[in-house]
C-alpha cells in the first residue's frame, strides 16, 4: 500500500498549502478502514488533534466513557458538517482511534484525505477528481493574516527586481552578510537583533550571493542532553570526532547525518509515537546500536 501522495495529490495539496499553509496530516483510505469505521490516529494526528484543541489522547480514559462525539467538517462539492468520534477501545495498548461519518459517501478505497484544523473544528478534504473543489476550499479557509503578508512580500520582492541593480549595503568591501542586509534594506526592514522573524515578524529571509553553494540553515534544534547517552556538545566531539587534517593534535567532527548510517556509524530514527528524533550510533563490528542523542519534535 502506498500512503505517500503521489503526483496528482501532491499538486492538489500544493493548491490547499498555498490558501491554508498550517499543520496536517493524510490518510490513505483502506478497504480495512472502510469496512470497520476505524482509522488509526497516529503521532502526527495526535499532534494536530491536540494543538488544535480538540482530543488529547494522552489523558482520554478507554473505552465508551472515555469517546468523544465532536463536529466536524468535509469540504468536497459542498461544505458538508458531520460528527467524528474519538476514542480509545478497551485493549491492553488502547490504540487512539477515530471515524469520520459521512465519510464513506466521498472517499473509496485507495483515495487519500487531508486533515487540518481551523478553529478548534477539525476539517477534511478529499485528494480526489470527483471530491476535490478548490472553490469550496477557498472560500472556507479565506485567505489568512500569514498569506496576506507573504503576498506583501512577494509583490515587494518583485517590484525591487524590476528596478535592476542597487547599491549594496557594503559597496567598498565584499562582506558575508551584505546581500542579507542589502535585501533588508529595500524592503524598509531597520537593523535589530530581534529574535522574531524578519518582514513582519511572520516570515524570515534568507540571502546569498547567484551561483554560492553553501546550503541555507532554516531552523536548528538542539539535543534534550537530559535523556541522552552522550550529555554534551564536547562530549560528542570525544566519542565520535577524528583527527584533524588542518591542526596536529586536534579533534574535528565535521558530519551529515540522516537516515542512512555514516562513517561514523551515526544516522536518525524517528520515534513518531513519543514525539522524539533519535540519533543512533551503530557499531560496524558488533552491530550494538546505542540512542546517543534525543530531540524532542512534538509538533512537526
Amino acid at each position: 500500500m502506498q500512503f505517500n501522495p503521489n503526483e496528482r495529490e501532491q499538486e492538489l495539496l500544493k493548491q490547499i498549502n498555498k490558501i491554508h499553509p498550517k499543520e496536517y496530516a493524510l490518510v490513505r483510505l483502506t478497504s480495512t478502514m472502510l469496512h470497520k469505521s476505524i482509522i488509526d490516529a497516529s503521532g502526527i494526528i495526535r499532534s494536530i488533534l491536540k494543538q488544535g484543541g480538540i482530543v488529547d489522547y494522552d489523558t482520554m480514559s478507554k473505552g465508551p466513557s472515555g469517546k468523544k462525539l465532536l463536529e466536524v467538517t468535509i469540504l468536497s462539492s459542498q461544505v458538508y458538517n458531520e460528527k467524528a468520534s474519538f476514542y480509545r477501545p478497551v485493549t491492553k495498548k488502547g490504540d487512539p482511534r477515530f471515524w469520520v461519518y459521512g465519510l464513506k459517501r466521498i472517499i473509496h478505497e485507495n483515495e487519500m484525505i487531508y486533515m487540518t484544523v481551523l478553529n478548534n473544528k477539525l476539517v477534511i478534504v478529499p485528494l480526489t477528481e470527483n471530491g476535490f473543489h478548490l472553490n469550496i476550499i477557498e472560500d472556507y479557509f479565506g485567505l489568512d493574516e500569514a498569506l496576506k503578508i507573504k503576498e506583501e512580500l512577494l509583490h515587494l520582492i518583485s517590484a525591487l527586481k524590476a528596478r535592476g541593480p542597487v547599491l549594496s549595503e557594503s559597496p567598498f568591501k565584499r562582506s558575508a552578510k551584505d546581500v542579507g542586509a542589502t535585501l533588508e534594506r529595500e524592503l524598509g526592514i531597520l537593523p535589530n537583533s530581534d529574535k522574531l522573524a524578519d518582514f513582519k515578524s511572520k516570515i524570515e529571509l534568507k540571502a546569498k550571493r547567484e551561483g554560492t553553494r553553501t546550503k541555507d540553515t532554516l531552523f536548528s534544534m538542539v539535543p534534550d542532553w537530559s535523556i541522552s547517552t552522550i550529555d554534551s556538545s564536547p562530549k560528542m566531539l570525544q566519542t565520535y570526532g577524528y583527527p584533524s587534517n588542518k591542526y596536529d593534535s586536534y579533534t574535528d567532527l565535521f558530519v551529515t547525518v540522516n537516515h542512512e548510517k555514516n562513517r561514523q556509524g551515526l544516522y536518525l530514527s524517528l520515534d513518531e509515537e513519543n514525539g522524539l528524533l533519535h540519533q543512533i550510533y551503530e557499531d560496524e563490528v558488533s552491530g550494538k546500536k546505542n540512542q546517543e542523542l534525543q530531540l524532542e519534535v512534538g509538533g512537526y
